[in-house]
Parts: C-alpha cells; sequence; structure tokens
C-alpha cells in the first residue's frame, strides 16, 4: 500500500510539472548574472515544479532566431523584445494581449511606458528597460583641441564643428582618430538616421501610419547631412569601421559617439578611469530637439502551453525589486516611476542625463512588418553613404519597398 501511495504521489508530482523558456534579448554580463543566479532560482523557488530555461540571444539575432523559431513551432514561452516589433508579432497572432493579466500588477507606477507596446488598443508588452541614443564625448580631448567640455554640441552644426577639430587623419589622409564614429551597415546606421530624421522635422510616417513620408524633403537633409559624416575627404567617420570587444571611446578610435547606457555602463566596470572622463550632451537639434528611446520588455508566446506559469515568471522578474536590480546592473533607465529616485540612478549623473533627455524621446514606428522596413532602409541608407546613390535616389527606392510591407 505504501508503495502504490508513493508511486502515486510521484505521478501527481510528475504530471504538475511545468518547463517555461524564457529569451531575453542581449548578453551583458551583469544581466546574465542576476537572472541566472539569483531571479530564475528565487522564482523556481517560490514556484514549486516550474523549471525556467533561459537562454540569452544577441540583439542582432533576436528577429531571425525568433522567426525561425515561431516557423518549426518550438519559440519560447516568454520572450524579450524592442517595443518597435509588437506590431508584427501581434498581427500575426504570435503574441498574447495582457490586459487581463495586468490587473495583478501596479500598472500605475509603469505609467506611459506600458503604451510602448501596445498595438490597436490592447497591450502586449511588460517592460523591463529603457534606452536612449545620445551623443557621447570625452571631455579630455576636447580640451586638447580647445573646446570647451562644459559646452557640448547641442546642434548638428555644432556637433559637425566640434567633430572636425577632434578628427585627426594620418599622412595619406585616413582618419586615425574619428571625430564622431558612426557604424556604417545596419541597424545602428539606420538608429542613427532615425533620429536625424526626427531632428529634421520629418518622420517615418503619416499619423495613421498608413503614407511613407521619410523620402520627403525632411528625410533627404537628414541624409545628405550623414553622407557629410562620412564623405572621405571631409568627413568625421569612417566607412566600413570594424566592430572592437573595446569601446572605440576607451581605445582613443573616437572621440565621440552615439550610445546607449548600457554601453557606458560596461566602460564603468572595465576602464573606469576612461569613464570619469565622459560626458553626455543633450538630444541634439536641427529644427526640432528629439533622439531615438525605446523600452524593451517582456512577451507572453501566444501558443505557449503554460501561459499562466509563463506570466507568472512575467510578474515575478517584473517586481519591483527585481526591475531596480536588473536595470542597476546595466544602467539603464528603469520603466517604473517609482524606481526614478532609486540609489543607482542618484548617484549615476550620466544615467540621469538619459532620464532627463526622455522629454525629446521619440520611437521607432509601432507597425507591422517594422523590422524588415526597417532592413530595407538600412540597405539604401548604406548605398548612399558609400556614394553608389544620391541621398533621394536611395530613399525613393526605399520607400518603393517599404510601401508594399504597409498593411492594407
Amino acid at each position: 500500500m505504501r508503495k502504490i501511495l508513493t508511486l502515486t504521489l510521484a505521478l501527481i508530482g510528475t504530471a504538475s510539472a511545468s518547463t517555461i523558456t524564457v529569451w531575453y534579448a542581449g548578453t551583458f554580463q551583469g544581466h546574465m548574472d542576476l537572472v541566472n543566479k539569483t531571479i530564475v532560482p528565487a522564482f523556481e523557488k517560490a514556484n514549486p515544479g516550474v523549471d525556467v530555461r533561459v537562454e540569452f540571444v544577441p540583439w542582432g539575432d533576436l528577429s531571425t532566431k525568433l522567426n525561425a523559431s515561431f516557423a518549426a513551432g518550438n519559440a519560447p514561452d516568454v520572450f524579450m523584445h524592442g517595443a518597435a516589433a509588437t506590431a508584427g508579432f501581434a498581427a500575426n497572432g504570435r503574441i498574447v494581449p495582457l490586459d487581463s493579466y495586468l490587473t495583478q500588477i501596479d500598472t500605475k507606477d509603469f505609467g506611459k511606458t506600458l503604451n510602448q507596446g501596445q498595438y490597436l488598443g490592447k497591450k502586449y508588452m511588460v517592460p523591463v528597460f529603457g534606452a536612449g541614443r545620445l551623443l557621447v564625448y570625452r571631455k579630455d580631448l576636447f580640451q586638447q583641441v580647445g573646446l570647451d567640455p562644459n559646452k557640448p554640441p547641442t546642434t548638428w552644426n555644432t556637433m559637425l564643428a566640434a567633430a572636425r577639430k577632434l578628427t585627426t587623419r594620418d599622412s595619406s589622409g585616413r582618419i586615425q582618430r574619428a571625430g564622431l564614429l558612426l557604424d556604417s551597415a545596419g541597424t545602428n546606421l539606420q538608429q542613427v538616421y532615425a533620429s536625424l530624421l526626427w531632428q529634421a522635422g520629418g518622420d517615418f510616417f503619416d499619423d495613421a501610419n498608413k503614407v511613407v513620408k521619410f523620402d520627403g524633403i525632411q528625410g533627404i537633409q537628414a541624409l545628405k547631412f550623414m553622407q557629410q559624416l562620412f564623405d572621405p575627404q571631409t568627413g568625421v567617420s569612417p566607412l566600413g569601421e570594424p566592430v572592437s570587444p573595446v569601446s572605440p571611446l576607451v581605445t582613443g578610435r573616437a572621440a565621440m559617439l552615439f550610445a546607449v547606457p548600457d554601453d557606458l555602463t560596461t566602460i564603468k566596470v572595465n576602464n573606469p578611469d576612461v569613464y570619469a572622463k565622459l560626458a553626455v550632451a543633450p538630444a541634439l537639434k536641427d529644427k526640432e530637439q528629439a533622439t531615438l528611446y525605446s523600452f524593451s520588455g517582456f512577451f507572453l508566446n501566444a501558443d505557449s502551453k503554460d501561459k499562466a506559469d509563463a506570466w507568472n515568471y512575467i510578474k515575478f522578474a517584473t517586481s519591483s525589486k527585481n526591475l531596480e536590480d536588473f536595470n542597476a546592473a546595466a544602467g539603464n533607465i528603469p520603466p517604473l516611476q517609482s524606481l526614478v529616485s532609486a540609489s543607482f540612478v542618484k548617484s549615476n549623473p550620466i544615467l540621469q542625463s538619459y532620464i532627463q533627455n526622455m522629454q525629446y524621446a521619440v520611437g521607432n514606428p509601432n507597425v507591422p512588418n517594422w523590422t524588415k522596413m526597417r532592413d530595407i532602409l538600412s540597405v539604401q541608407l548604406e548605398r548612399a553613404i558609400y556614394g553608389k546613390a544620391s541621398a533621394a535616389e536611395a530613399l525613393r527606392t526605399a520607400a518603393q519597398s517599404v510601401k508594399r510591407e504597409l498593411p492594407k
């Protein structure tokens, strides 16, 4: 009888066991340590019988890997992505609206950040961290060339003037130190262009996201300015700069670049001497003062067989304490209003600058197929800066392809 009872209990325990998969975006070591050593063990202890399997996916591979996993039918129960991916996943039925689940958490503390993952009136994302792209510069290099480190560039013209002073070349004319180092391909190129587009007074689409606008006058003006920055003779950034495991601000390869907060946290951890020489400029202005900001967060897979446990993980991982620890680890912008006064923010003047500049924040369009549209545009931006197409031609070509991706 005792054997039968023991076997019965074992079978019940096996039947109630649940395994959920969670994909985090990015491979920042501090995040991986926190999740693997603290958050997941604490969740599993509080939820006996639930096994959490975590994977950290580099941002550059995330969309491709997710699309492949959805096609194969083995997508994670919970995954992290940027808010601009919401519409695409929602329109294709890949994610679950969270409105009914959100009654279980303090949505008021999230404020407007919850709206970043909204599509057609429904909320699909619980934000985890935010990031903005601001101009970061070396104060010591400013002083070396006679620039006032306490007066950073605030406009396109002052940024270009400062970058030209900071740029150094070898005897053959090749750039040795970029006054302003920019990526010349991919998503990072598109993100710099996005900020320039908004600063010029333009936008990607009309208010209804039905008409392409980035190929208009403001978009052309923004791309022409970008071409100036990359000009082989008079520019301030080299083309085809290889990716370095060490920040160019540390190696001295760059005097200025656009960075997100966790880029600077890596410098703070590994090169505190250089970190002490860094400063952040306010969001730049041409006609408008604006720059790219976005929040990333958790989505719940519509095909998950364990939605209750998957949601419980989202709820647990986005508690105030876990969000404070997660954002403190990389110096990110916290999504909770109550965390703006947290000690990790108060003790970090650079992070405070990012939070203060959120008043100029603009996000990428939240439309279906945005990641595909972004990649189409990136290819044409690259053609323009390499001199293979004029600004107008490149944007016209991109617009023609993007129009075909817009919802009918």
